[in-house]
């Protein structure tokens, strides 16, 4: 039995459901149907982790596959049946989460009892291990402080979720910082004027593009702090902007917590910036040298004597009150007697760079007080004893402490001595380090009047803390109010550079809808020239008609005032018998009627051929005009100036379109279009025009028609080497604002919006009519009956030269896997989009009509047992198109990186007599397929380039058009992993004739 894959996406059961199995959330652009694939393919992915024993993954995509049905049963409430049509796995996913949650549950137990088990036994480790791979694998690490340059490159590199608030100066920042869009500036020097900083504090201070993050800021998943040289110790010191900005998102922020602590970028963005230039805003910006640190002076405030040892006699009361009260002249008396102390044993103080204002500190006034014993003279200490001394004193962390060795001897002295007063040490006044004070250390001579200057003391100092807070609070009153008035001149001149920003926008607008407007007043003009030279060349045409009917009808007079031979009149009867022999022939003729199954193309190619020699359309009686007058569309001198062409030209058809802007998805489809048989030569000719539906609502009333018309006629006139199809796109965006911008579009999907906007445009059919199939209908019909039905009733609706030349139809069949019964539905496509194999590096596109009809396996309402039945799905072509068009389906949507990707299998198809006989479910003796055409894509889903190669019957030769620049190339560059689109012929490949 194979192993279980380890587990790596969570630790607990819970967490795994609370973090990885969410609901699914609605997007309005995407439809059903896209819906279904995404949850086939959600299945699959699901099936293979499972088979590879990843319980998680498996247990996940699961779900997700579960969430989508309940997604779109609570928001297509109508489309009830067909969302249970297209989940079929609904019962065996339930099957496997059961069993998958029991065995995660299990394993999940089981991990956690492994991790106590190894903690208990101070395996920590091995556990410390443990840990650390499963952070890596999620994103994120666990160190409380610190993050190392390295693990946020992997934070920015995998995309998780990250805000990086950079304490720097404002200058510095917008000189260089991460390249990230979730960062936010707050100086380091307003952190340190505020001393402590709350949430309001930055609230009101903040930008408005900054202020939304900050709000938000307990949605991210890991909080960066920055500053120039970070390191593990600066949370450490209180007064350091970072841990200022720390304690503001730790401590005086219970509204908003974060999902993680704070961390310190390790060395800064001075090492970030040297080990990933780009992945700054500006990688040569000017790095600070670092200053030397400065250690603090010794606070005086926290210097504290315990206990004092004393070795020697008993020290009489009036020495003790003398040396209290500071007696100078006793002192020098006793002075004599005073022991040396034993330097061996005298701490050594380590102080700042400034030592001379440290010792001028120390040692300026008395040289002693009651509550605090100068150090530096001894004198301060002889009035405590007659006997020699030896006291023994130790200073730890800034403050000073006695031997341990010295406590009994202290005892007996206070136990024969005169206690002093006793000094309330509650009353020891704190220093502040204010750079403005002058109060930096207290000076020693203060406090040597005794305990009762203490109380003077103390309300000095509050008093002055008062006023310094008074200070401060006044100075972050105008900060604030600094900072409100430049956010509110920022917010103005934003706000006056919109105004400018639109009026700008405006001026274009005007200037362009003045350019739109001559150019519509020229085109009016050209056109009412048109038509008056039209209607002066009609009148002088009935003129000379008229002139002509009248010299007939005077000789035809002329002819009835002449008697009659009977030669004559015997030529005459056998004239009019033959006449209505001929009339009973052709109505004879008439009862045979074209079947709607098929394309007339005999009568289209005669209207062709008709107008190639200057004849007009052939019209029998039975046939239905939409148009009896054409839509002409001629290429004037208003329109190549539109067209921009430039001479020169290799042939006919050989004309590049240039680029407007990424619009080479458009260029390389109208290039394979143009080189169509019939369809070319259909609008070239003007034939079109007898069959534009100006009426039908769903079309553009023959715009498109007429543009694409003007296109070609540019295309073919074999005298320019590029144009730009300017007015074309501009009507295609009327049709769909998709491809009204510049943005780079599918070309499978331009394709399919012309083949869709021209047959609306000529759509015989006004009045749309009801054509659904019915079950009674359908009812004891041969499949060959069922799909003549179908198509019967697409044509009412459906008639055009699109219809005839590039529809076909394939068939549905669902078969009851318990009682075989079994349903065939027909519908019909415009173009075959077959799947690619994704686990292939080549592959042939017979390959790709296997994948596309292979069976499935769904849930089916069997009409027969009355019940949901396991049923098996398949589709086969059942009639093919003249020209049939082949999308290979190379981006797909990827389960595990949850993107969409190309596939590059190259995929290799036949070029000439391509048989389809063998996936045709209609034996009709298919003529073969011959390729005339290829849309190509190079590069990636994220950008790439599209060209076409095409086969020019003229010139006998595949030709590379490659938006204005086209080139002859070798057949052997047809084949290729960039093959998007192919487009086949099974009729004969002939250029349109030139007239």
């Amino acid at each position: 039995m194979t192993t279980p894959k380890p587990l790596y996406i969570s630790k607990t059961f819970k967490t795994l459901n609370d973090k990885h199995v969410q609901p699914i959330e609605f997007d309005k652009t995407k439809t059903i149907i896209q819906y279904f694939s995404s949850a086939k393919r959600c299945w699959d992915e699901a099936v293979k982790a499972d088979a590879a024993k990843d319980e998680e993954r498996a247990y996940v995509l699961f779900n997700r596959y579960i969430n989508t049905y309940k997604m779109l049963k609570s928001n297509f409430p109508s489309h009830h049946k067909e969302i249970h049509a297209n989940f079929t796995y609904l019962g065996p996913t339930m099957d496997h989460l059961e069993r998958l949650s029991v065995s995660l549950k299990s394993r999940y137990a089981e991990e956690k009892g492994r991790r106590e088990a190894a903690k208990a036994m101070g395996d920590n480790e091995q556990v410390n291990k443990d840990e650390h791979s499963s952070d890596v694998s999620s994103g994120l690490a666990k160190s409380p402080d610190v993050i190392s340059s390295n693990d946020f490159y992997q934070l920015i590199k995998n995309k998780l979720s990250i805000l990086v608030l950079d304490v720097r100066e404002e200058n510095d920042y917008e000189l260089s910082h991460v390249y990230l869009t979730s960062q936010i500036n707050i100086p380091a020097s307003f952190l340190s004027k505020q001393g402590v900083v709350t949430s309001g504090t930055l609230d009101d201070v903040l930008a408005n593009d900054c202020f939304d993050l900050w709000r938000n800021r307990s949605s991210f998943d890991n909080v960066i702090l920055i500053d120039w040289f970070g390191s593990q110790e600066t949370f450490s010191k209180q007064s350091e902007p970072l841990t200022i900005l720390r304690d503001c998102l730790v401590k005086w922020s219970p509204e908003n917590t974060l999902k993680c602590s704070p961390r310190i970028l390790c060395g800064g963005y001075c090492e970030f910036l040297e080990l990933y230039p780009t992945l700054t805003t500006n990688s040569k910006a000017e790095r600070p040298s670092r200053k030397k640190e400065e250690k603090p002076l010794i606070d005086i405030s926290k210097l504290t004597i315990n206990k004092l040892s004393v070795a020697g006699e008993v020290v009489p009361n009036d020495r003790i009150e003398d040396g209290m009260n500071g007696d100078l002249k006793h002192q020098e008396d006793i002075k004599t007697r005073l022991p040396k102390f034993d330097r061996s044993t005298k701490p050594s103080l380590k102080l700042n760079s400034d030592k001379t204002a440290q010792s001028k500190s120390l040692s300026t006034g008395r040289a002693g007080s009651e509550l605090y014993p100068s150090i530096g003279d001894i004198s301060s200490l002889s009035s405590l004893t007659s006997q020699p001394l030896t006291p023994k004193l130790s200073i730890t962390n800034g403050s000073m402490s006695t031997s341990k060795d010295s406590l009994d001897s202290l005892e007996s002295l206070t136990a024969r001595t005169v206690i002093p007063p006793p000094v309330d040490r509650k009353l020891k006044p704190t220093l502040s380090r204010d750079s403005n004070s002058d109060l930096n250390v207290v000076q020693l001579n203060d406090l040597s009047s005794g305990p009762n200057s203490l109380p003077d003391l103390n309300s000095e100092l509050e008093n002055k803390r008062q006023l310094d807070q008074e200070e401060k609070d006044r100075i972050r009153n105008e900060e604030l109010a600094r900072l409100r008035e430049e956010r509110r001149a920022k917010d103005e001149l934003e706000k006056q550079k919109e105004l400018e920003r639109a009026e700008i926008e405006r001026k274009r607008m005007e200037k362009e809808n003045e350019e739109l407007e001559r150019r519509r007043m020229m085109k009016i003009a050209d056109d009412e020239k048109g038509r008056l030279d039209a209607v002066k060349n009609e009148l002088e045409e009935a003129k000379k008609r008229e002139d002509e009917l009248q010299r007939l009808r005077m000789l035809k007079n002329d002819e009835n005032m002449r008697p009659k031979t009977a030669a004559a009149m015997r030529d005459a009867r056998v004239e009019n018998q033959h006449n209505l022999e001929k009339k009973d022939s052709f109505s004879t003729n008439r009862t045979l009627k074209r079947t709607n199954s098929s394309p007339n193309l005999n009568k289209l190619v005669q209207d062709i051929s008709n107008a190639e020699k200057g004849k007009p359309q052939s019209v029998t009686s039975n046939q239905r005009i939409v148009n009896p007058k054409p839509s002409l569309a001629k290429l004037n001198s208003h329109k190549l100036v539109s067209l921009q062409p430039e001479y020169g030209s290799a042939g006919r058809g050989l004309c590049g379109l240039r680029n407007l802007g990424n619009s080479c998805y458009m260029n390389s489809i109208l290039q394979c279009l143009s080189h169509t048989s019939l369809i070319n030569s259909y609008f070239l000719y003007g034939i079109f025009g007898y069959h534009v539906n100006a009426n039908n609502k769903e079309g553009m009333g023959g715009l498109i028609a007429k543009e694409f018309s003007l296109l070609l006629q540019a295309l073919w006139a074999g005298q320019y080497s590029n144009l730009a199809p300017v007015d074309f796109k501009r009507a295609i965006a009327t049709k769909n604002k998709q491809f009204a911008g510049t943005d780079q579009q599918d070309s499978q999907e331009f394709l399919t919006c012309i083949l869709d906007a021209l047959h609306e445009d000529l759509n015989k059919v006004n009045q749309k009519k009801a054509a659904e199939v019915t079950d009674a209908m359908m009812k004891d019909k041969t499949d060959a009956q069922l799909a003549t039905l179908f198509w019967e009733k697409y044509l009412l609706n459906n008639q055009s030269i699109i219809v005839d030349m590039f529809q076909g139809q394939y068939r549905s069949i669902v078969e009851c896997l318990t009682c075989k019964e079994h349903s065939s539905t027909f519908d019909t496509f415009m173009y075959l989009s077959l799947p690619v194999p994704t686990n292939k590096k080549s592959c042939t596109l017979q390959d790709c009509f296997d994948l596309y009809t292979a069976a499935e396996t769904i849930e089916w309402m069997c009409p027969k047992c009355k019940r949901l039945r396991n049923s098996r799905k398949k589709l086969d072509i059942w009639k093919y198109p003249r020209f049939l068009i082949i999308h290979l389906k190379r981006f797909e949507y990827n389960m595990s990186s949850l993107l969409r990707e190309k596939i590059q299998t190259n995929v290799q198809f036949p070029i000439k007599r391509m048989s389809l006989e063998s996936l045709t479910a209609e034996k009709d003796g298919k003529h073969p397929f011959d390729l005339y055409g290829v849309s190509y894509h190079y590069g990636t889903i994220d950008g790439g380039h599209y060209i076409a190669r095409v086969w020019v019957e003229e010139k006998k030769s595949w030709f590379t058009f490659d938006d204005a620049v086209v080139n002859m190339c070798s057949p052997d560059k047809i084949v290729a992993n960039a093959a998007y689109i192919l487009f086949y012929s099974n009729y004969p490949m002939t250029p349109p004739t030139p007239r």
